[in-house]
């Protein structure tokens, strides 16, 4: 693509390691598994992530093996991970939920011991450190996503080597899509006329709020119990009928990829190698909006290890009252609140298309079912609609008359 230089100087100069500009993070993710890995390789995660990780996984041709997570950071869980023996193991993956890093130090000696790649998945990653390594610099590659930190499209690996760099730009030519004449005018209309995605879900959400919005429902302690996501039909039965995971290769590119392997326009390039330039400035709000929200929130946060200095894309929460407590929130910002993975990635895949090597399955559960996460931007919106929703449930409670003794 044109210009790709210029933008992975630029990238090099806010992330550590040698840049290799690509469509998504989940194109990356999936280019950086077919390099670094071989099919039928196994790679060692938790199950509280997105789906598309899995996808690009079983994209390359690769079998997740997932283990126990710590139930602070719903990352690895260093120690549970140092008393497995995985033989067939090859990489471990590090997810950095919500951008709190993983154990990086930990996770980097215990990969050394037993002769396994450390990959970084980073695409919840700003600008966060974990025993002063940044998240991102300790693995053999680290995989970026930009819309969720700067609104803009794209994404970047960042690979300590620089003939892995080198190879991976290749490859990401060979299978990478540029954009359309159409959809690069079309872009450079928008960027002429300032509208930007996140403008536009704000505006949409204030529009409703003026037009009248539903009351918030009330808070209750009874959870939903239909699943927040499911897996396609075409990739579940691909998954079923092959154990080792390779017939779900092309399945899994069409619904993990679709729509992401695209660079963006030129115009958009140039526009996020601007903001680029201003990720120090751009972490220091995010941190001051993540403190705030975190004084002002009435729910216990899931406080960060000692060795982790995070800067969150969204402060994860804890409540046994999630469901009605997110529907509240939606409610009152018009917005939806992302990041939720439930259920574990062991109750969303096929028994037989992974390898799970969890001691503790709850701990995974109870995670992913009771964490809230909330970004800082959306703060004090959120907060006064967890006040109104809490404060509502606790007068529904003292109305309850009481039981009378026999």
């Amino acid at each position: 693509m044109p210009n790709r230089r210029l933008i992975e100087q630029t990238i090099e100069r806010a992330f550590p390691g040698h840049a290799v500009f690509v469509p998504s993070a989940r194109f990356g993710l999936m280019l950086a598994f077919e390099h670094f890995l071989s099919a039928g390789d196994k790679v060692l995660l938790t199950s509280a992530c997105c789906e598309t990780v899995v996808f690009a996984l079983y994209a390359a041709g690769v079998k997740p093996v997932f283990v126990d997570l710590e139930e602070n950071s719903g990352n690895i869980d260093c120690a549970a991970l140092a008393r497995l023996d995985v033989p067939d193991a090859r990489a471990v993956l590090a997810i950095h939920l919500y951008g709190v890093p993983d154990d990086l130090a930990a996770l980097g000696d215990l990969c050394k011991r037993r002769d396994w790649l450390l990959l970084e998945d980073c695409a919840q990653v700003l600008d966060s450190y974990s025993r002063g390594l940044r998240a991102g610099s300790v693995g053999q590659a680290a995989v970026y996503s930009f819309p969720k930190f700067f609104d803009e499209p794209g994404g970047a690996i960042l690979c300590r080597e620089a003939g892995d760099a080198e190879a991976l730009r290749r490859r990401a030519d060979h299978l990478a899509e540029r954009p359309s004449w159409p959809q690069e005018w079309l872009r450079r209309i928008q960027a002429a006329i300032g509208l930007r995605g996140a403008w536009i879900r704000e505006g949409l959400g204030r529009w409703a709020r003026r037009v009248g919005r539903r009351p918030s429902p009330p808070a209750t302690t009874v959870r939903e119990t239909a699943p927040l996501r499911v897996l396609p039909a075409e990739l579940a039965d691909s998954l079923r009928g092959n154990a080792d995971g390779n017939g779900a290769r092309e399945p899994a590119r069409r619904h993990g990829l679709a729509g992401f392997r695209t660079y963006p326009p030129a115009v958009f390039v140039r526009r996020l190698a601007g903001k680029l330039a201003e990720v120090r400035r751009l972490a220091d709000r995010i941190r001051e909006e993540n403190d705030r929200l975190c004084r002002e929130c009435p729910l216990p946060m899931c406080p960060p290890a000692r060795f982790a200095d995070p800067c969150h894309l969204a402060v994860p929460f804890r409540t046994t009252r999630r469901e009605p407590l997110r529907r509240a929130i939606e409610a009152h910002t018009g917005q939806a609140v992302y990041y939720i993975y439930d259920p574990p990635l062991t109750d969303y895949l096929p028994v037989g298309s992974y390898t799970d090597c969890r001691q503790d399955p709850w701990r995974d559960r109870r995670w992913c079912s009771e964490v809230l996460p909330i970004r800082g931007s959306l703060g004090p919106e959120s907060v006064a609609a967890l006040r109104k929703a809490l404060h509502g449930a606790a007068n529904a409670a003292e109305a309850e008359p009481t039981p009378a003794a026999s």
